[in-house]
């Protein structure tokens, strides 16, 4: 009978320490300002070592080993914003001249994809041929390239298009590339002639060379997301509406984005998970949305990152695992003095990168985050431990 009351009092020392940590299942670390600039500053990426890349409103900028360090920009350029890392530390984004008058954008010029690798940085080019309705300029400071995504190879993705100024700086895509080896192609180059795809732009390559993107499909005139495979294009599909974009992909050919939703329904835009053709609406996080809700990455084992709109704050980071909605904010200490805004991308580890508000000194920033996964294994190990140790203890003294 001892025994059995024994093994009752481990159990309930189990089930109350992990009811006591339940709250809290990631440690959360602020990656800390980039020079002067101590507000407004995003995480885009991070590579299963931990290394994140991001940006601040004119700057780049690499986080390892707990420091930062500003990429700075393209020779003749005066801002930069880093997008993508690989498991190498290749970086890839963009780089352009901006210029305002009085805080106003007057124009953001010349604007080139990079690649930066081991403190280099390199123009990657652009498209040679530019699609209609904008001809082919010889020079035009209006066109852009910017690199979005870049896999263990080194092979590069992104889009090419042109500026506008419009109340701020708009990029108007035009062409989806694949850069590799120093060339950059156009992704339509690269498949059998077909009106009915004008490949615009490509968010992200996995070490497959598969590639996501969206696109203005023609006939009807509808917005969709695409994978790229083997020199062949999939329609990722919709929710029921008519419009999906299409944001990430993992090595086994797993890809996420958002659609909206059938008419009749919220008419929101949805996360989505496609999956051996077929696309499945991944849910909210319980309170709902009004504003929609968006996945932006997933990662080896299948969990997605993304972000849900509530209007106030602007938006709350999001994690779908196993058919779970979650808020990433139940998933930190209540004391953080954080609100998790955004969440841009999750390594194979469980690392999550994003930003969010954080109370610094009683005042509120914009801050990058990087969430860890508290190691389960080993509190579970610990628990067990402390469990034993109570149960021999108890056997000694009857």
């Amino acid at each position: 009978m001892r025994t059995l009351r024994a093994a009752a009092a481990v159990a309930a020392l189990f089930l109350g320490s992990l009811a006591a940590h339940a709250e809290a299942l990631y440690t959360i670390a602020d990656l800390g300002p980039l020079g002067a600039t101590n507000d407004g500053v995003y995480a885009s990426a991070v590579n299963n070592g931990g290394e994140v890349v991001g940006f601040t409103e004119d700057r780049a900028f690499l986080w390892q080993n707990g420091q930062m360090t500003d990429l700075v920009v393209l020779p003749g350029r005066n801002r930069a914003h880093a997008f993508d890392i690989n498991n190498s530390g290749q970086v890839v984004g963009w780089s352009y001249k901006y210029t305002s008058l009085h805080g106003v954008p007057i124009s953001a010029t010349d604007g080139r994809g990079f690649l930066w690798e081991k403190g280099t940085m390199t123009d990657l080019g652009i498209l040679a041929a530019v699609p209609p309705p904008y001809p082919p300029e010889p020079n035009d400071p209006n066109r852009f390239s910017s690199a979005l995504g870049v896999n263990d190879a080194g092979q590069i993705v992104g889009t090419c298009g042109r500026t506008v100024i419009l109340g701020g700086v708009l990029l108007s895509p035009e062409r989806a590339f694949v850069w590799e080896g120093g060339t950059m192609q156009a992704l339509n180059d690269l498949i059998p002639p077909d009106p009915s795809w004008d490949l615009t732009f490509a968010s992200a390559i996995n070490n497959t060379g598969q590639i996501v993107g969206s696109t203005m499909r023609t006939g009807p005139a509808v917005f969709r997301g695409f994978l790229f495979s083997g020199g062949s294009v999939t329609d990722l599909g919709t929710l029921g509406g008519e419009s999906a974009t299409g944001t990430d992909v993992n090595n086994a050919g797993q890809a996420v984005g958002y659609s909206d939703s059938a008419a009749g329904s919220d008419l929101l835009n949805h996360p989505f998970l496609w999956q051996d053709g077929t696309i499945a609406d991944l849910g909210v996080p319980p309170g709902g949305s009004s504003l929609g809700a968006y996945a932006t990455a997933i990662n080896a084992s299948g969990v997605i990152v993304g972000w849900a709109g509530t209007g106030s704050p602007p938006g709350t980071a999001c994690l779908w695992s196993e058919g779970a909605a979650l808020d990433l904010n139940a998933l930190i200490a209540p004391d953080s003095d954080w609100q998790l805004m955004y969440a841009s991308d999750i390594n194979d580890l469980g690392q999550i990168v994003g930003y969010g508000s954080h109370k610094i000194a009683g005042e509120w920033y914009e801050r990058a985050f990087i969430l860890t996964p508290i190691p389960e294994p080993a509190t579970v190990a610990l628990l067990l431990a402390g469990g034993l140790a109570l149960l021999r203890r108890r056997r000694k003294t009857t």
